[in-house]
C-alpha cells in the first residue's frame, strides 16, 4: 500500500472531473456572463476575409510577355497563359489575385507577337 504524505491526497480515479488540487476543472463552453461568438465549427470566423493567393499564371503571363519583346517567340505563351489566369480569376470568386499581371501579360504578348510578324514580313520584302 502507498503512503501519502500528510496533507496530500491520493490522485483522482482516472476518467474523473476532480483535479488533483481538490477543485473541479472548468467547464467546457461559454463563461457565464459572456456571448457566443458566432463561430462555426468548420467555417471561417465572422469578419474575416477570405485569403487571397497570387495567379502563377498570371505572373507567368507577364514574365512571358516581357520576354516576348525581347525575343518574339515568347508573345505566344504569354498570350495563352494571360487567356488561361484571367479565365481561373474570374472563375474564382475573389480567392485569386492578379488580373493587372494577365492583362498586362496579354497586352505585351500582342504586342510582342505584332512586333514578330512585322519583322517577318520586312525580312520577306528584302
Amino acid at each position: 500500500m502507498t503512503t501519502f504524505p500528510p496533507n496530500y491526497a491520493p490522485p483522482p480515479e482516472p476518467g474523473s472531473d476532480q483535479s488533483p488540487y481538490g477543485y473541479a476543472a472548468p467547464p467546457v463552453g461559454v463563461p457565464p456572463g459572456y456571448a457566443p461568438t458566432g463561430h462555426i465549427p468548420g467555417y471561417a470566423p465572422v469578419g474575416v476575409a477570405p485569403v487571397q493567393a497570387d495567379s502563377a499564371l498570371a505572373t507567368a503571363a507577364f514574365v512571358l510577355g516581357i520576354l516576348g519583346l525581347c525575343t518574339g517567340f515568347a508573345g505566344i505563351p504569354a498570350v495563352i497563359c494571360g487567356h488561361l489566369a484571367l479565365n481561373r480569376i474570374n472563375r474564382a470568386g475573389g480567392t485569386l489575385r492578379g488580373k493587372g499581371l494577365a492583362t498586362a501579360g496579354l497586352v505585351i504578348g500582342y504586342i510582342g507577337i505584332g512586333l514578330l510578324i512585322v519583322a517577318a514580313l520586312s525580312e520577306l520584302g528584302r
